[in-house]
Order: C-alpha cells, then structure tokens, then sequence
C-alpha cells in the first residue's frame, strides 16, 4: 500500500517517521534540544549541513562508515576542509590510516610552497615507493624547473645527482663523464670538452672550483687534480684568476685541464679539457664549485651531454691552459707558482713584449736550437756555433753588426774594433787601469792552406810560383826591365840557344843589345874560364881529343872529336858508359 501526503501548510517543524514513538524525527529551523533520541535527523537550512543525533548532535561525515563517489566530486568546504577517512580524532585535512590508492596516471599537485610529509609526532617519518607486483626496481624521479634535464634518480639502491647542494653551504658538486662519441667512437687527438660554464652577472662576484679528471684507456690511466680561483673585475667584462693542477698517471698524458676565459660581453669562464691521443674509454670528471653566496649559483651550469666534444674552441673564448704548480692572473698580472707544462702563446701576433725596459727577465736558458729574430734565425749547430741566417732559408747568411769584439775578460782581455781609419785593430785592456795597448793578430798556428779565395787579387802560395814558372819555362821567358839587378841561378844544368826565326815587328831604328854582364862563377870549383865550368860538370858539347884524354862519358848524348883513333880522326858520342865511334858503334881505344 502507498501512501501519499502533502506536509505544506504544517506549523510544526519536525515531523516523525514510523508508527510508535521510537520513530527517527526530521528536524529543521532551530537544533533541538529536548524529546530527542539517538537517528534523529536535522536539517541546518542557514548553512546546508545535515546532522545525526548520537548522543549529540554530529555532522553527518562523522557517522558514516563508507563514503563512494562514483562519479562527480567530493567538495569540502573550504571553512571546515578536513577530511578524515579512518579517526574521528585528526585535526589533519586528509587522513588516511591505511592504503591510498591513486589511478593508472596519477598526478599529484599543490598550489603552495610546500609539499610536506612529517610523521605526527615528527619522529620515523617515512616515505615509501614499492613495486610489488613486478621484479624490476620501482624509479623515484625529480626533474629540473623545465622538466627537461634530469636532477634526481632513485633506482633500486643506486641513487642518480646531476648536482648536489648543501644547507648552509654554497657548494655546488658535480660529475659528469665524457665519451667522446658524437664524432665518432672515441675522443681523438686534438678535440676539446666542455665540462662547466660560469657567467657572472655583476662584479666582483668569486667562484673557488676544485675537480679532478680521470682519463681512462685500456688498461692506462691519467688523473689531473686542479684548483682554481675565479672572480669577475670591477668593472666586467674583466676577469682574474688563479689556477694550478697536478697530475698523476700509469703510462701515456690523455689530456691537458683548460680554462678558457672571455674578457668581452658577456664575460665569462669555461672548464675544459683537450685530448692528446685517442682515448679508447672514457673520461670522468668530479668537480665542486663554490660562489661566495648563494644567489651565484644559478650562474654555473654543467655540461651534462656525455657526447658533446667539439673540434674548437668556444667562440669568442681564450684557451689558457692550466699551469702544473700554480698560475695566477689578477687584474693584468700573471704569477706563476710552478712548472709551466705547455706551450705559452700570446692571444695577438706582434702584440705584447716579454719584459720592459725597467722590468727586465734576469737569464734565459733555452734547449732548443733557434732564436727567431724577425726573419734572422740564431741557431746552434751540433759543434755549439752560433749561426746567423734567414728563418727561413739556413743557407742565406745574416750579418753580425758590431763596434767592437772583445775576446777573454780581465787583463787578458782582448779587444778588437775598426780603427779611425777603417782598418781592424787589435788592443788589449787592463782591467784595472783600464788602458790599453796594441797586440798583434797571431798567425803562427795558420797558413794560406787555411784561407780561400777568390779570382782575383791572389795570394802568393808555393805550388802556385813553380806552376807560374813552369809555365814561362816552356814558353817565353820575359824578366822585363830588369835594370842593375842581380840574377842568381844557382848550379845552371844547361842553357840551349836555338836560333831566332821572329822578331816580330822590329823597326829599321831599332837597336838590339844584349848585355850579360858580368858572369861569374861560385863555389869551390877551380876556375876554369866561364863557360867551360858548364863542359866541367857535364861534359864537352864539341871539343877535340885524344885517346888519352877523353872526358867522362857519364852524360849520355855528347859529341866530341877524337882525332888520334886507330883507323884515322872520327866522331864519338856518349852511351852514358863510353865513348863509341859513330861509324861502327865500337868503343874508342
């Protein structure tokens, strides 16, 4: 049976549900407070709240066992936005004492400026990611303001920093590692690595960056420690730093630590690394950086590409490559603390001098073997002498430009210089009266064999005079005008006159004279008359003998008249041994 009513027009503002007094009563208007029993209903039409009585008058959330929203929204109040789901008792606005479970694609979001999780009594809080459903290992991430770069990773027990930071602390720890992959497999000789950047953003601002990289290949390892002190000038885009390294290695240098640094807008500072071979590895780098507060921060970022080497250098940027001990730039200064371990080389050609004229470097020692001079080499061949020639061709010789040249020192010091007129002049100097007084060139150890010349204006030599005179010899003998002068030929072998056919050109004026003077002989030979001395040591060229008497047929090729041999007078010639008839070749007797 159905039974229908219409309550409007009633003056009471409760009415009972059922048959007997133990009937649940709707009440509106005022809360009552007396004829009450435990289910009454009512109904706060000032604030749209329903309420149960339960021993007191209660919100209807608090009684009820399940809550299910199948679809739609849960909406709390924002006066009284608690919602407890498991005590009556927690003043927290979302409790929940058991499981919460989220769907397939949960997001979890807050519009303040902070997501707490804290234990009630702020003691064992926890905070729990499972995976028990599967074998893998359950993955907490947290990414950067962008969601694009990868901050923090928990993976099973392997914990994932691209940086870590401290609480009352400025620092800032990095580590990266490098493969050297995006042109090719490995790092090759020559590339170069990025690993942080920092721009300061106003002056004065101090970075301290401490690091070590670890190059590693096949079994070989090279470690760099480096340090470094960087600060922006006053005003940018001026900077100053300070930097040092020391290595340490098991068999080859893979890399060499580098700061590059740009003093133009926008200034800034570069760690980097350049490979010196191929590196069949990889290369790691643990590196803290540290501004002077913490605003600062955010003006260093780290290279976080592992496959990221380039071929060159940042453009704009300037290589300044770690000195091994210690370097330090402040303002235009450079002081170095250490070993230097590569190459210095200034940033401009023909730009920046080595010392002053009031500074100046004390010694200089080199191992190499040139000095380059404008286009004039100086170079020290393996003998330790000092050659002066064209940078760029050896055999093209410079001049060694001089006043004066001074040999020894003290008082066997010994000078030479072109005299006043143009002349060298040799002098020694006393160290202590500082006079000096001319010493000859001594010659004694050399001779023309160790001089050369040229073609012209010849020196007189020996081998040189005989060659002349053999050459007049056998063709004309000329003396020239030799007026009252003494010829001394010494032992004269032989003179042979052959009759004159030229004169040449001789005028019908002219006069021939010959005139021998006086000739003498010399030596102890007995004198015999000029020219018979010659027939004396050689023999006769014609004169008549007899048997008795022949001269010595010693020199072969004489003739002589014998004009007692048997037979009659005939002419002999001599063999070298005897005299023979010329008629029959028998010995004269």
């Amino acid at each position: 049976m159905a039974i229908f009513g219409n309550f409007k027009g009633t003056t009471q503002s409760e009415f009972a549900i059922g048959k007997t007094s133990e009937g649940s009563k709707i009440s509106t208007g005022t809360l009552p407070d007396s004829g009450i029993s435990n289910g009454d209903i009512y109904i706060d039409s000032s604030n749209s709240t329903l309420q149960v009585y339960n021993n007191a008058w209660v919100s209807v959330g608090s009684t009820l066992a399940d809550l299910n929203v199948d679809s739609g929204t849960l909406f709390v109040d924002s006066s009284n936005d608690t919602v407890s789901v498991g005590s009556t008792a927690s003043n927290d606005r979302l409790f929940v004492n058991g499981s919460l479970r989220l769907g397939t694609n949960p997001t979890l979001k807050f519009s303040g400026a902070y997501l707490d999780v804290a234990h009630s009594n702020g003691t064992a809080t926890q905070l729990r990611e499972r995976d028990n459903g599967s074998s893998a290992d359950p993955i907490f991430k947290i990414y950067d303001a962008d969601n694009t770069n990868e901050v923090f990773k928990v993976q099973g027990r392997t914990v994932t920093l691209t940086d870590q930071e401290y609480t009352n602390s400025n620092i800032m720890k990095f580590n990266q590692m490098y493969t050297g992959a995006s042109t090719g497999s490995y790092f090759t000789n020559g590339e170069y690595q990025k690993v942080v950047t920092i721009i300061p953003n106003g002056n004065s601002q101090n970075y301290q960056v401490v690091g070590r990289i670890t190059a590693q290949n096949a079994g070989e390892t090279h470690t760099v420690y480096f340090n470094a002190a960087l600060r922006s000038g006053e005003p940018l885009p001026d900077l100053s730093w300070s930097t040092s390294y020391e290595e340490e290695y098991n068999g080859s240098r893979y890399i060499d630590p580098q700061l590059w640094t740009k003093e133009t807008t926008t200034a800034g500072f570069i760690f980097a690394f350049k490979t010196l071979g191929t590196i069949y590895g990889t290369v790691t780098v643990d590196m803290e950086v540290i501004p002077r507060i913490s605003s600062q921060k955010d003006n260093v970022s780290v290279n976080t590409v592992q496959n990221s080497e380039q071929s060159a250098v940042e453009t704009g940027y300037t290589i300044n490559d770690m000195v091994k001990g210690g370097l330090t730039k402040v303002a235009d200064n450079i002081i170095i603390n250490g070993e230097v371990s590569s190459h210095i080389i200034p940033s401009a050609n023909v730009t920046y001098d080595l010392g002053t004229d009031v500074k100046r470097w004390r010694d200089l020692y080199l191992s190499g073997s040139t000095i380059k001079l404008g286009t004039t080499a100086i170079s020290v061949n393996s003998d330790n002498e000092i050659d002066f020639s064209d940078s760029a061709n050896s055999s093209i010789k410079r001049k060694l430009v001089v006043d004066e040249i001074e040999l020894g020192t003290g008082n066997d010091k010994v000078i030479l210089r072109k005299g006043s007129d143009g002349k060298l002049k040799s002098v020694s100097k006393d160290k202590g009266t500082d006079t000096e007084s001319t010493v000859k060139i001594d010659l004694d150890d050399n001779n023309t064999d160790d001089l050369s010349e040229g073609t012209t204006n010849v020196y007189f030599t020996t081998a040189r005079a005989n060659s002349a005179i053999d050459a007049k010899l056998t063709g004309d003998l000329t003396f020239g005008n030799v007026t009252a002068q003494s010829v001394e030929t010494g032992v004269v072998e032989g003179i042979v006159f052959q009759p004159i056919t030229d004169y040449g050109s001789i005028t019908s004026s002219a006069n021939i004279t010959i005139d021998y003077g006086a000739v003498n002989e010399t030596g102890t030979v007995p004198a015999i008359g000029d020219f018979e001395y010659i027939s004396d040591i050689f023999g006769p060229t014609g004169d008549s003998f007899v048997v008795a008497s022949l001269p010595s047929a010693a020199q072969p090729g004489q003739m002589i008249y014998v004009s007692d041999e048997t037979g009659g007078s005939v002419m002999a010639f001599s063999d070298g041994s005897n005299w023979r008839r010329i008629t029959d070749r028998t010995i004269v007797s």
